[in-house]
């Protein structure tokens, strides 16, 4: 999985202490974010529709942590 994006502010960019932005980013992915896909057994987001059929579940993705040191 990869990232698509995040954007921050240019006043908090002016902050940030560069060599630990990267490696402090993760995809927060907890067990009830999380259903097996009968088909593949692959873990997949547990969204909140599959097509028009309402399954109970929270988004079709799951969320994005960035930690950032700043000056």
């Amino acid at each position: 999985m990869s990232f698509d994006q995040f954007i921050i502010s240019r006043n908090l960019q002016k902050r940030i202490v560069y060599d630990e932005v990267f490696d402090k980013s993760h995809i927060f992915k907890p067990s009830f974010l999380v259903k097996q896909d009968p088909y593949t057994k692959i873990d997949v987001p547990f969204s909140t529709y599959k097509g028009y059929t309402y399954q109970g579940g929270i988004s079709d993705h799951y969320p994005i942590i960035l930690k950032l040191k700043t000056k």
